[in-house]
């Protein structure tokens, strides 16, 4: 999926909603040779996606694997508090 950091609103990478929620607290795991941090969001049209930022030798990679998606009809998605 193309990313472009020209916007102040994240996107669904599907549909292009941009009302997204974070989904929960980010995710730290290795990845390869170096970290792996991967935030977690779903779109108010029921897909679910993350963005992951992975570190190796100086260098930040972006990433948004594939989508999947959930059921919308859900009494609730988990999300992370706000105010």
């Amino acid at each position: 999926f193309p990313f472009a950091i020209d916007t102040e609103l994240v996107e669904c990478p599907v549909c292009g909603d941009d009302y997204v929620h974070h989904a929960s607290e980010p995710l730290v795991f290795p990845k390869g040779r170096g970290t792996c941090i991967s935030l977690q969001f779903w779109c108010e049209s029921g897909h679910a996606f993350s963005i992951q930022f992975s570190f190796h030798k100086g260098q930040v990679f972006i990433e948004i694997p594939e989508p999947s998606s959930f059921d919308p009809a859900t009494p609730s998605q988990p999300e992370l508090w706000r105010d």
